[in-house]
């Protein structure tokens, strides 16, 4: 080395990021830039004539991030209070299933989530879970945990998770249905209304409403005279089909007919008439149940979930 290089290598402020000296480097020259991408984090030493150099990396790697998409379907079978003021209130026997779609950001694996299940009235849902995706855990789950749920990467698609059942009270039905029994003389008129309510997520649809006629009813003179009702003389009933009913919307459907000759106008005044309606709905929900997926400290993620629901409603008005 010649000694004019040795007198630059002596000075800390020589400039030569080239490295064209003899010994091709120079104490001043930069170092290279430190490996940093957002899954690391690098620790960084700043040196006295500014050069910064890396001391040590550490890789903290975020936990996968979990997105579940429920699909619950509930089988209903609910009785209309007939008391004045009760607002659509209905006792409710359900049983419901519910399906699961996962996606995470990590792309190896789908790491499981608990599932929670509340419901406003009581703890008295009983819940089945498909053991095909239950995963035993040794550590305790949250309160109204119902299992904690693994489902495989290569299941793409939404896949059942479970079962459930309960009998509520439920004060605000999807639709309020009404009946109406005019007198007048020896001619008898029923009258049965459907509302929707406005707050619903969407329409119903397949409306089938049967009305059952007492036997002090002459069935030789029963007429329709509203709707596109058929009376069955051998079942004794009118039942009329709706293919769909917009949310905040109403229809009505009505019949009359005879009270026999030894009937008296007290007797017509009683009478009464059940109807059994059926509809279904794609996007709305009977029960006060709300399912949730979250996190445990057996398996972190960051969880993520959205619901959606559909029924088939059986409901009678005695």
């Amino acid at each position: 080395m010649s000694e004019a290089n040795r007198e630059l290598q002596k000075n800390d402020f020589v400039f030569d990021p080239f490295g064209l000296n003899d010994d091709l480097s120079s104490v001043a020259s930069p170092q290279p830039p430190p490996q940093v991408n957002r899954l690391t984090r690098s620790n960084e030493k700043k040196s006295t004539n500014g050069a910064i150099s890396v001391v040590s990396t550490s890789s903290m790697t975020l936990p996968p991030r979990l997105v579940v998409k429920f699909r619950a379907h509930e089988e209903v079978s609910s009785v209309a209070s007939s008391e004045e003021g009760e607002g659509g209130s209905s006792h409710v026997q359900i049983e419901g299933k519910i399906s699961a779609q996962v996606t995470s950001s990590d792309a190896r694996k789908n790491v499981p989530f608990c599932l929670i299940a509340t419901n406003l009235a009581e703890d008295n849902i009983r819940f089945l879970p498909n053991e095909k995706y239950v995963v035993d855990t040794t550590r305790s789950l949250p309160k109204h945990a119902m299992s904690l749920i693994h489902i495989p990467k290569n299941e793409y698609a939404a896949v059942t998770i479970g079962s459930y059942s309960l009998i509520e009270a439920v004060q605000h039905m999807p639709l309020l249905v009404e009946r109406k029994v005019t007198v007048h003389s020896s001619t008898v008129r029923v009258a049965v209304q459907v509302r929707s309510k406005l707050t619903n997520r969407g329409d119903l649809k397949d409306f089938t409403i049967a009305v059952a006629v007492p036997d002090r009813i002459n069935g030789d003179t029963v007429e329709v005279i509203r709707g596109s009702g058929i009376y069955d003389d051998l079942k004794r009933t009118i039942k009329w089909s709706v293919n769909d009913l917009l949310k905040g919307e109403s229809f009505m459907v009505s019949a009359q007919a005879q009270l026999f000759p030894t009937s008296t106008n007290e007797e017509g005044d009683q009478l009464k008439f059940p109807v059994l309606l059926r509809c279904s709905s794609n996007d709305d929900q009977i029960s006060t149940v709300e399912f949730r997926a979250v996190e445990t400290e057996e398996y972190p993620s960051s969880v993520s979930f959205s619901r959606s629901f559909s029924f088939r409603l059986l409901n009678r008005l005695p």
